[in-house]
């Protein structure tokens, strides 16, 4: 019918401006993830010489107020910080989520 039409047309060019929308904001926010990643590293890098952190990449596991803070020469256990949350991040690297969600109970029925 006519109406159908009109609407599957409607629904279509919704998706269009829904998938261009989304496709913009991934790329400014991969850029700006980009950005982001390269400025911790040449913080990192500062944080090395200065003997806070071990290696430049650890400036990743830092929240930007941990960083602020360790330049300006902040007391903090920066390094220990790091070697737990890396420690984490392995942990969480070896976990295996679940196929679904919600209560197993109510699955079976």
């Amino acid at each position: 019918s006519v109406g159908r039409e009109a609407a599957v047309r409607a629904s279509r060019a919704l998706a269009r401006r829904v998938a261009r929308a989304k496709g913009g904001g991934s790329h400014a926010h991969a850029r700006a993830s980009l950005s982001f990643r390269d400025a911790a590293l040449a913080l990192g890098r500062r944080l090395v010489a200065a003997a806070v952190l071990e290696r430049r990449s650890d400036a990743l596991y830092l929240w930007m107020e941990e960083l602020a803070d360790a330049l300006r020469g902040e007391p903090g256990a920066y390094a220990a910080r790091v070697r737990l949350r890396r420690e984490d991040d392995a942990r969480w690297a070896r976990f295996d989520a679940p196929l679904t969600l919600g209560d197993p109970r109510e699955r079976d029925r």
